[in-house]
């Protein structure tokens, strides 16, 4: 599934595997706007995290960004699950049971 068709409340992870931690911020951003923004130090999504969708923002009219609570129970914004470092879009599936 895509990122539009994730659901608040729902348990997700991506089909892809994630090689890289994504940083987690306080306030919903655009990916560009994020070099502006200060994480809070440890909040952080990691490679082997499921993660329950809170909220989802479109920003700049195609871009959207995710908040997330982690299996760490960390809550936090990002806008690194629209597309990965080679810009291909991530795809979505649902977890059950983690």
């Amino acid at each position: 599934m895509y990122i539009h068709e994730l659901k608040v409340g729902g348990l997700y992870d991506t089909v892809q595997d994630r090689i890289n931690t994504i940083e987690l911020y306080s306030k919903p951003h655009s990916r560009w706007d994020q070099a502006d923004l200060e994480s809070t130090y440890g909040s952080l999504l990691l490679p082997n995290d499921y993660f329950v969708v809170l909220e989802v923002r479109l920003i700049h009219s195609s871009h959207f960004c995710l908040k997330l609570l982690t299996t760490s129970g960390i809550i936090g914004w990002t806008s690194e699950l629209h597309h990965d470092q080679m810009y291909n879009p991530y795809y979505f599936k649902q977890v059950t049971q983690p």
